[in-house]
């Protein structure tokens, strides 16, 4: 028979026991059943063959328990012992201290046994989460440079796509004007000859300056014809659209203009209802109309009418207040009777000059101030090629008498600070356009301010080797744009003596005969001609026509020396054709710049004389 334990042997020798003795044991035995079944909470679902002591805050070991409570039994231990785990029983509060809810699955975590006095044992323990940890978000794919740009160019190309669905395409027009007509009618027997190239253009110039008077006459009459039909086309395919269309597709041509390098002219209907104008506006066009500031600069009288529609009372302000008021109830209801829509709410509008704006971005320019010749306006309102939506500045002078404020293009009065000499020119196609001096910014996309396309640069210039001298050569060159079939670079030819002076006249020459073709061009196309800079590197030339030529025809052609002006044939010249396209309604100013600035015609002109050049491509007779 097992033996019980040492300690027992001390305090119960084997002797045979009473009946209190036993009956004292046997309550020890089952004292922990009876804890057990009577307990509280967690000990009524403990295994009974454990045992505890309820305050107890520490690890009993349920082996000791055990063994004291058989000590007090008759029978063999082994008869009643069984394999039980040690298992680690905790009082309430640290059960509830680290109660946690576990998963199955989770991992487990050895712990080490506090305050047991047997010894240190070593017990495991569930780690628990109350949420599983969400998934991290993938991180979004960089794209390259080179794949940004192609995307770019995507969408920039889809938009393209519908806004050329929606600009309309108008008919296609008949020939006009009678040169070209009849250069179109000679180009065939050419073009059977086999001739391409420059060849093939000079060729159709001579053949059609040789035609007879009476094929002169039968192109004439069709030419006038053709100008007739065209007008009649285009009337009838305007009015199969509505006007809310024709708007629609002015917005859309705008568009394009800014983001591609293209000049498509605004479509023209009368249909088309007219922008409100602010009474700063309708202010400046009254003191301007009463002629007290035709001797003064534009920019003089922009700042002076300033001035003074700030020093006016709210009851002198009152009248051009309410005609502004007027003129926008009368616009708003010609938008709803021609659009069938309310018109978009507009910006805000202070008696404030500062401020001033247009009624909203698709509006055109405000008319500032009347060309010099009076008939036409520069940025004038009616330019619907432009699309700058502040205020532009006072373009020219109102009625100067003076031939030099007149016809001399100074940028320097006209464009604001951040404009430099190269922004000035905005290259579109095969032609340059004046930038719009109320642009702020240039395009993000063409790099260029908003521009003019009816107000075209031309640079001109001459060259010279041997100036001065008997074997001198001279030629020039005219340059309107690139791939221009107009660009002309030739010999000068028919003078008696070459020199660079003369070379840079006949240049201008080229170009003014050249414009009447120019206006034709854009009149073919649904546009307008309004204005043409001459763009020269050369003082004599811009300073003879605008200040020197005046005091020469009032000497009889004489300089101050009393001596025959050199080259007065050619400026005579030049005057005529001034002359002639003024009663055109077509402004003629010259503009001098730095060499540097000029060096397209320049190398042109330049390179006629060393054998790399000799063409000229204008479709008028050579001079």
């Amino acid at each position: 028979m097992t033996q019980p334990p040492g300690f027992f042997l001390t305090f119960f020798p084997r002797r045979p026991l009473d009946i209190g003795a036993r009956k004292f044991f046997a309550s020890l035995r089952v004292m922990p059943r009876n804890m057990i079944q009577g307990g509280g909470g967690i000990l009524r679902y403990l295994r009974r063959g454990g045992a505890l002591i309820r305050p107890t805050r520490v690890a009993i070991a349920n082996g000791l328990v055990r063994r004291i409570c058989l000590s007090t039994n008759h029978h063999l231990v082994n008869a009643t012992a069984k394999t039980i785990r040690p298992s680690v029983i905790l009082s309430r509060p640290l059960i509830n201290s680290f109660a946690t809810t576990s998963t199955p699955d989770e991992e487990t975590e050895t712990t080490k046994s506090k305050g047991s006095k047997t010894g240190k044992k070593k017990t495991t323990k569930k780690r628990s989460s109350t949420a599983k940890a969400k998934d991290k978000p993938k991180p979004r794919k960089r794209l390259t440079e080179k794949q940004k740009e192609a995307k770019k160019a995507e969408k920039t190309k889809e938009l393209v796509k519908q806004l050329k669905k929606t600009a309309l395409e108008p008919p296609k027009k008949l020939i006009e004007n009678p040169w070209n007509l009849a250069i179109a009618t000679v180009a065939k027997e050419i073009q059977a000859r086999g001739v391409k190239g420059p060849d093939f253009v000079a060729q159709c110039s001579q053949l059609a300056q040789s035609i007879s008077a009476e094929e002169r006459e039968r192109i004439a009459t069709e030419a006038e014809a053709n100008k007739a039909a065209n007008a009649a086309a285009y009337d009838a395919w305007i009015k199969e659209h509505t006007p809310l269309q024709i708007r629609e597709a002015n917005a859309a041509r705008r568009r394009l203009n800014k983001i591609k390098d293209t000049s498509l002219r605004l479509l023209r209907d009368d249909r088309q209802v007219k922008r409100p104008r602010t009474a700063y506006l309708l202010y400046m066009l009254d003191r301007t109309g009463e002629g007290d500031f035709k001797y003064m600069k534009a920019k003089d009288i922009a700042l002076r009418v300033t001035e003074e529609w700030k020093g006016l009372t709210s009851t002198e302000k009152e009248k051009y207040l309410r005609q502004a008021e007027q003129d926008r109830e009368r616009y708003r209801q010609e938008y709803r009777e021609v659009y069938g829509e309310e018109p978009s709410t507009s910006r805000s509008t202070s008696p404030s000059p500062s401020t001033e704006q247009d009624f909203d971005t698709d509006d055109t320019h405000s008319v500032h101030s009347s060309l010099s010749h009076g008939a036409s306006t520069l940025f004038s309102h009616d330019d619907r090629s432009s699309v700058s939506s502040g205020p532009v500045s006072v373009q020219a002078v109102t009625g100067v008498p003076d031939r030099a404020a007149r016809l001399r293009f100074r940028a320097e009065n006209i464009y604001p600070d951040h404009f430099t000499l190269a922004d000035i020119e905005v290259p579109r196609g095969p032609w340059v356009y004046l930038a719009c001096p109320g642009s702020r910014r240039k395009c993000p996309h063409c790099k260029v301010h908003v521009s003019h396309n009816d107000y075209v640069v031309v640079a001109v210039d001459g060259a010279c080797s041997n100036n001065g001298k008997d074997a001198a050569r001279s030629s020039y060159g005219v340059f309107w744009g690139h791939n221009n079939v107009l660009n002309t670079a030739v010999p000068v030819e028919g003078e008696r003596h070459h020199t660079n002076q003369v070379a840079e006249l006949r240049a201008c020459m080229r170009a003014l005969l050249d414009v009447v073709h120019v206006k034709s061009l854009f009149e073919d196309q649904g546009g307008a001609l309004n204005a043409v800079v001459i763009k020269s590197d050369s003082e004599y030339l811009v300073r003879g026509v605008t200040d020197w030529l005046p005091k020469w025809k009032r000497n009889g052609w004489k300089n101050c020396r009393g001596l025959d002006v050199v080259n007065w044939e050619h400026f005579k010249a030049i005057e005529r054709l001034i002359e002639g396209l003024e009663e055109q309604k077509i402004l003629v100013k010259f503009w001098h710049v730095p060499r540097k600035n000029n060096r397209d015609a320049d190398a042109m002109a330049k390179a006629v004389l060393r054998g790399g050049w000799n063409r000229g491509l204008g479709l008028l007779p050579p001079l």
